[in-house]
């Protein structure tokens, strides 16, 4: 039970850490407001691509935030907050707007097909021995 336990929670940080940062990747550059109707294998690489950008706003914002000084959970957080909070301001978008969020869920729903799904499920499947713990330290 502790085993499942520990996947599910991995899990679902991990799905959570890249939804993160493909909201703050999707308001500095706007690639899922397009409306074109793409294959899904071209919307799941402009969705990977996003999550990229993101990641990488977030390691700058979190390196700059470390060099000072400020690295905390409370600093962290205010930081992603303010990272995205100024991605939207300078977009001149607006995330209390209903379309800025049906575009975003539209990019996630619409990157998926059979292919990409079984592909999804092997990396989960291969994820996680790096999610279970092995058991009980052993000394050597």
């Amino acid at each position: 039970m502790l085993a499942l336990t520990h996947l599910v929670v991995g899990l679902a940080v991990a799905h959570l850490t890249l939804l993160v940062f493909f909201l703050l990747g999707s308001a500095a550059f706007p690639w899922c407001d397009a409306a074109d109707a793409a294959r899904p294998s071209r919307v799941m690489m402009r969705v990977a691509c996003t999550c990229a950008l993101g990641m990488s706003i977030a390691g700058i914002a979190l390196f700059i935030l470390g060099a000072v000084g400020w690295l905390t959970e409370a600093g962290v957080v205010v930081t992603i907050v303010l990272a995205f909070a100024a991605a939207c301001v300078a977009g001149r978008r607006s995330p209390f707007r209903a379309s800025f969020w049906r575009f975003r869920a539209r990019a996630l729903t619409h990157c998926w097909s059979w292919q990409l799904a079984l592909v999804y499920v092997a990396l989960i499947v291969i994820s996680t021995r790096a999610v279970i713990p092995r058991g009980p330290a052993t000394r050597m």
